[in-house]
């Protein structure tokens, strides 16, 4: 029972990641923004 749950969830991860590849992909320096900004975020929190 648990062996398939995993094997679901881990289906259902490959999909995320095959929509998100294509979306990245159609998107390019949106994602690169996207990715900076979160980026700086997340170093202005740890720095104080």
């Amino acid at each position: 029972m648990s062996q398939d749950a995993l094997n679901d969830l881990t289906a259902e991860l490959k999909g995320y990641e095959r929509a998100l590849t294509a979306e990245v992909r159609r998107h390019p320096l949106q994602s690169l923004g996207i990715a900076a900004g979160i980026g700086f975020l997340v170093a202005a929190l740890v720095r104080r």
